[in-house]
């Protein structure tokens, strides 16, 4: 199965150096919890952004997050 009681995580990173986590909590009440923070940025800028859907999200909502990240680097 995809959850075995933990969360899943990945960084991405782009050609500048900056790196950033996404992770998922394990499914709670049929809902699901995505995070993103910055692990290395540009002067140690912050960013983190959390958001909660549906499991049957769960496909779009990776997608979401990563389009966040992708968005945030390119700022």
């Amino acid at each position: 199965t995809l959850f075995d009681g933990t969360g899943r995580s990945i960084f991405l990173s782009d050609e500048n150096g900056e790196c950033c986590q996404i992770w998922i909590d394990a499914p709670e009440s049929g809902k699901i919890k995505f995070h993103a923070a910055a692990v290395e940025s540009k002067e140690d800028e912050q960013m983190e952004m959390d958001w909660e859907v549906p499991v049957t999200y769960l496909p779009q909502g990776l997608d979401d997050a990563v389009q966040f990240v992708r968005k945030w680097f390119g700022r």
